[in-house]
């Protein structure tokens, strides 16, 4: 998914034919860019907007960034504040660099597109505990050789799939 604004004409496509009272067309519309940033989290890093904001909650500055990079208008989100207003009662100018970084969209650096895929099974696989269950032959079998997600012809096709499941399994904190 592009992390590209939508333009007009595209908004208005998505929902051409569904017959909205004009008192709700901007409701519409706003739920329709809150579930474009869930999918972009989803996307992104295998983990939904509201579990970014619960590891921000939970003090995780990375989640924070995470979810800046995805919809800077978790900016307004109260935890989002507090954790802004700590940082300016502590003049924390580290913590502002990064911030800044995230939101330029310099920090952190996109998941390779190509393996979306990848990470939604694995998240999939993870979430209904059925992952652990395979051998990582098996994991190579269906992801290289059935369903063909992940390149056999690399130098070691083995290896790299079990890292980049490792590092997506790792990212959502499994």
């Amino acid at each position: 998914m592009s992390q590209e604004a939508l333009d007009d004409q595209v908004l208005a496509s998505m929902y051409e034919g569904v017959e909205v009272e004009q008192d709700n067309e901007g409701l519409l519309m706003l739920m329709t860019i809150a579930w474009q940033g869930h999918s972009r989290a989803m996307d992104m890093f295998n983990q939904s907007m509201d579990e970014l904001l619960s590891q921000v909650a939970a003090g995780s500055d990375d989640a924070l960034f995470k979810a800046v990079l995805v919809d800077p208008a978790v900016m307004v989100s109260p935890v989002v504040q507090g954790r802004i207003a700590q940082g300016v009662l502590m003049d924390d100018n580290g913590f502002f660099m990064a911030l800044s970084k995230a939101l330029i969209k310099a920090k952190p650096r996109r998941p390779v597109e190509k393996y979306d895929p990848i990470r939604y099974l694995v998240g999939v696989l993870d979430e209904t505990g059925i992952l652990d269950n395979f051998s990582w032959e098996d994991i190579y079998e269906i992801f290289v050789e059935h369903l063909k997600l992940y390149p056999s012809d690399s130098e070691d096709p083995h290896s790299g799939l079990k890292k980049l499941i490792n590092g997506i399994r790792a990212q959502s904190g499994k």
